[in-house]
């Protein structure tokens, strides 16, 4: 499978997880390729509920794994340039959208993406999902529209039907 050449992707998500289900094999593909892909993940999961049982993890140490979880999920997908931002999890909704629109400014200039891969805002599921979304849509509005990378959104839709 081949896709569109690009210039440099730029993932942006919150979670140390996100990439894994449902754009892993996409960004793997591109670095396949041989395209620049820069992968900002904006924290570590830290508050992940699921510590296994028996527990395998405790708040203090969780973390580190979810970390090291992040560096073999980059290393798979062979992503060479993971950049950790540092914010808390569970707190990015609540984060100076400013600052949010700032952060995802910032990368776009330090990457110069062709093709941005974030989630869609009010259709992720979880606050920290919309918040990074919506921080990067307002990043990008903000460029003149001959410089905009195109965005590829990640989304969840729940479609009610009877069975």
């Amino acid at each position: 499978m081949t896709l569109p050449m690009e210039r440099h992707v730029l993932v942006v998500f919150p979670h140390p997880d996100d990439e894994a289900f449902g754009v892993s094999g996409t960004i793997a593909t591109y670095v396949k390729q041989g395209i620049p892909v820069t992968y900002a993940c904006l924290t570590l999961g830290e508050m992940g509920r699921n510590l296994g049982n028996p527990p395998f993890a405790t708040r203090e140490t969780l973390p580190q794994i979810r970390k090291e979880e992040l560096l073999a999920s980059a290393k798979a997908m062979g992503v060479t340039d993971l950049r950790m931002m540092g914010l808390r999890d569970k707190t990015v909704e609540f984060e100076d959208d400013e600052k949010m629109v700032e952060m995802m400014e910032n990368l776009i200039a330090d990457t110069n993406p062709s093709l941005v891969i974030t989630f869609y805002p009010n259709y992720a599921v979880h606050p920290d999902h919309d918040a990074t979304g919506r921080a990067m849509i307002r990043a990008i509005r903000r460029m003149p529209e001959e410089a905009r990378p195109t965005i590829m959104h990640l989304l969840f839709q729940m479609i009610p039907r009877k069975l």
